[in-house]
């Protein structure tokens, strides 16, 4: 009983996930102006590029295979993802744009 529960309670969570976003294979999939194609979990969806303050992935690329990126985009273009202080600094950023002034 407690395993069909907890596959109906997946299988939910999964289409709200799927009506949370247009799917995506591949960058061209979405608007390539405003969004990226995300990897999330099992699925890929296009979210928004991020802005100025939001916090950002050091190590975010784009897979060379998938033409996606895992979790979330990278910063909206002419913004750079500035370090945290401290050791999380090697990991997690903050959008900042490329003349320092945060829009």
């Amino acid at each position: 009983m407690k395993i069909a529960f907890f596959f109906v309670l997946l299988s939910v969570m999964i289409m709200v996930d799927y009506t949370m976003g247009k799917l995506c294979l591949k960058a061209s999939d979405c608007d390539e102006v405003e969004e990226c194609c995300v990897k999330i979990g099992p699925v890929k969806k296009c979210k928004n590029f991020l802005k100025a303050g939001d916090e950002c992935d050091m190590l975010s690329k784009e897979s060379l295979i998938t033409k996606s990126y895992n979790m979330r985009c990278p910063c909206y273009e002419g913004l750079n993802c500035k370090a945290k202080e401290g050791i999380i600094g090697k990991i997690k950023g903050v959008c900042h744009s490329d003349s320092g002034e945060e829009e």
